[in-house]
């Protein structure tokens, strides 16, 4: 017998063998058991206590709370968001506005009508009128009236105009800088109500100028002006 014959042999052996006893290791090991174990059934007592966690229909008030508004924007809302504005007469007043951003403070500040008038390049009288987004955040938006002269540029009136078409159409509006106004863009699709604050206008003023009054000569922005 030749020696191939032999090593032949030798591997049908081997094979018979490794087929009538599976190494360990192999995927003969890995197969379960055709028998499932029951699930276990949960006591009347744990049902209970889950059934007990089930939140209502109501469960953002659960998790989230009921909202307080503590605070109120007065400038235009961001350019992405549609919004509405009240046609109502008792949602707008004229204030006189000083911009604290051109002075490194933060947003516009009321000031009274004395004061204003010993600072008249800096300051300038705005119309305030409620609008609303469709997330329901309340603006106040200023708008700016003419000055000594009548007149106003075509930012001013293109922002009047727009806060018009708002009055009655969910709108946006974004900064044209190579027109030199503001574009405007109605909602195609929006049908919804605007949800106005439960405050009322007074409130929302006091909200939006709360820590921004000008109301004496020796405020911060005031000496700034004066080079103190």
């Amino acid at each position: 017998m030749t020696n191939a014959s032999l090593d032949s042999m030798q591997v049908c052996a081997f094979q018979e063998a490794d087929a009538s006893n599976p190494a360990k290791g192999s995927l003969s090991d890995l197969r379960l058991s055709d028998t499932v174990p029951h699930a276990v059934q949960p006591s009347s007592e744990i049902s209970q206590s889950v059934l007990s966690l089930r939140l209502s229909s109501s469960y953002s008030e659960v998790l989230c709370g009921t909202p307080v508004l503590t605070t109120v924007t007065v400038g235009k809302p961001p350019k992405a968001h549609f919004f509405r504005v009240s046609p109502d007469a008792a949602h707008q007043a004229v204030f006189v506005l000083l911009d604290g951003s051109k002075l490194g403070a933060d947003g516009m500040y009321a000031i009274s009508p004395e004061i204003a008038a010993e600072i008249p390049d800096h300051v300038r009288a705005y119309q305030l009128r409620l609008a609303v987004t469709t997330f329901d955040v309340p603006y106040l938006v200023p708008i700016p009236l003419p000055g000594a002269d009548g007149r106003r540029n075509v930012w001013h009136v293109s922002l009047g105009q727009a806060v018009t078409l708002a009055e009655s159409d969910w709108i946006r509006i974004s900064a044209n800088t190579m027109r030199g106004a503001y574009d405007v863009f109605r909602a195609l699709s929006q049908t919804q109500e605007p949800k106005w604050p439960d405050l009322s206008f007074d409130q929302l003023l006091e909200l939006a100028f709360r820590d921004r009054l000008i109301l004496n000569r020796e405020h911060p922005l005031l000496a700034q002006l004066r080079g103190e």
